[in-house]
């Protein structure tokens, strides 16, 4: 009996080593411990940074894996063993700093080289160090000067702060990237894929990220991958020039995948759902270079749906626009960009002259003869009279914004419509679970409506899905809506609204 316990607990110790010898195996590598960091598992990258030789800066990384951890004592012990940094280990300068010391030459080294802040930034994200990564990206040096303005810069800082909650300043950096220049960017950090993937999928109208994302590919010699990208920017962008030349020196005979739309009877309705994977950027149908004016003005849209207003609002010159008579598209098209212009400066909280800037909005425009007739029919619609009352909220006029809602909510708005949802979104704003009780029964008609109506009239009737959805609090399923809705289009406002939707989560 006494030999039977023996062996057991031998066994028992035995089996405990054998494991624990295997879990150090796991994390011996660099790759693996920082997985086990990005995972937020500090103490176990810990110990896969401690079990692999020679790896660089492995002091200063340990200390920052003990301040992540909690143990800033530890760290500042760790630090204080440490020999004085040469000017060139930027890693350990930057961990005296983040442990209280002061540096000022430091962020003077990174306010006039970003490339290498950026090249902190990527290692610190290696190892799960989002907020490291973030006081380099974010932080002004000593002449205060504000960080470059980089497209892989705001990308990277997006990301971080996407990744730290921050979504209101992680949308503003992520679009004002999609509106920087890629010509000559080259992204080949080791986070590089993270942060692009992220930004397509935050933001899948940005013809910028989606070129960036295939040069990632590129580089990384995953060419099928690349291809699929590039051609995604170039359906976002026709004639995108950076893309156009990438896509060149492309293999040829690649597989490519379809850009197409669903059938109509596969889409998600409301008693499914695709689930979160599925709200990954939408495969938009590829248009050649505008010529006629309704692809002008759904150009514009695509460009402004990537949060580019202004980018979207150049397409509408008298060159593009001739005829004083235009399609109802174009119309809309243009209206919606005047509207939206209102919006962001509101969102800002710049709201001087807000009632004369809307009362504005349909004011014509001497250079575009079109302008002239009036978009009374357009203004007076439930979803543009929605948005106006939103604009006024945000600027802190409830009144006004109430009376706007009342209005809207009394509009009654065809099934096939974009409007459709809105009169639902405006009750719900002045009664919200009168709201909420409407939209769980339209949701229901709807979802009959997509099993049955013709392709043409199924990216409507998905936007106003995905806003209802929404509203009750399936976000994944109105993600889903908005990315099918985007791909069934057609291409103008449905796909734009669509995008916008995907892109701000509602």
């Amino acid at each position: 009996m006494v030999k039977r316990r023996a062996y057991g607990a031998f066994r028992a110790v035995a089996v405990s080593m054998l494991i624990g010898w295997a879990w150090c195996q796991a994390v011996a590598t660099p790759d693996a411990a920082m997985e086990r960091g990005r995972a937020g598992d500090y103490d176990a990258a810990l110990k896969g940074l401690r079990a692999t030789p020679n790896l660089p800066n492995a002091q200063a990384l340990e200390a920052a894996l003990l301040r992540a951890g909690d143990h800033e004592a530890a760290a500042a012990v760790l630090l204080a063993r440490m020999p004085a940094p040469s000017a060139d280990d930027l890693v350990t300068r930057f961990e005296r700093v983040r442990q209280g010391q002061d540096d000022q030459a430091l962020w003077a080294t990174l306010e006039a080289a970003p490339d290498r802040a950026l090249e902190l930034a990527d290692l610190y994200l290696q190892w799960g160090l989002t907020r490291d990564a973030l006081e380099l990206l974010g932080h002004k040096g000593p002449t205060g000067a504000p960080a470059p303005d980089d497209a892989l810069f705001l990308y990277y800082r997006s990301y971080c702060r996407s990744l730290l909650d921050y979504q209101y300043y992680a949308g503003e950096d992520l679009r004002v990237a999609g509106t920087r220049s890629t010509k000559g960017v080259s992204p080949r950090l080791a986070s590089a894929t993270a942060v692009l993937e992220s930004a397509v999928k935050r933001n899948p109208a940005d013809a910028h990220a989606q070129y960036l994302t295939g040069v990632v590919y590129y580089n990384a010699g995953r060419m099928e991958q690349a291809l699929d990208a590039l051609e995604g920017a170039l359906a976002l962008r026709p004639g995108f020039p950076e893309a156009k030349g990438l896509l060149a020196k492309l293999p040829a005979g690649l597989p490519r995948k379809p850009r197409s739309v669903a059938p109509a009877g596969s889409l998600p309705s409301a008693s499914k759902s695709a689930g979160p994977a599925a709200a990954s950027a939408p495969k938009l149908a590829v248009v050649s270079a505008p010529k006629t004016p309704a692809e002008f003005a759904a150009a514009a849209l695509r460009l402004a749906a990537s949060g580019d207003i202004d980018g979207g609002m150049s397409y509408f010159t008298p060159g593009n626009f001739s005829n004083a008579k235009q399609e109802d598209s174009v119309r809309e098209a243009y209206l919606e960009l005047r509207l939206r212009r209102i919006l962001a400066a509101a969102a800002a909280k710049q709201c001087g002259g807000l009632e004369q800037s809307i009362a504005a909005v349909n004011a014509p425009d001497a250079r575009l003869s079109f302008t002239a007739a009036s978009f009374a029919d357009i203004m007076n619609g439930a979803r543009i009279q929605y948005l106006i009352g939103t604009a006024y909220a945000a600027c802190g006029d409830v009144a006004v914004a109430r009376k706007q809602w009342e209005n809207a909510s009394k509009i009654d708005a065809g099934i096939a419509t974009t409007d459709y949802a809105y009169p639902i979104l405006a009750l719900a704003q002045l009664e919200p679970e009168v709201g909420k009780a409407r939209s769980r029964k339209a949701l229901v008609f709807i979802a009959r409506q997509i099993n049955s109506a013709a392709a043409g009239h199924q990216g409507a009737l998905l936007y106003s899905q995905g806003l209802l959805q929404a509203l009750v609090g399936k976000q994944d399923d109105a993600a889903s809506s908005f990315q099918m809705g985007a791909e069934s289009g057609p291409t103008g406002i449905v796909e734009y609204l669509n995008l916008v939707a995907l892109r701000s989560g509602r």
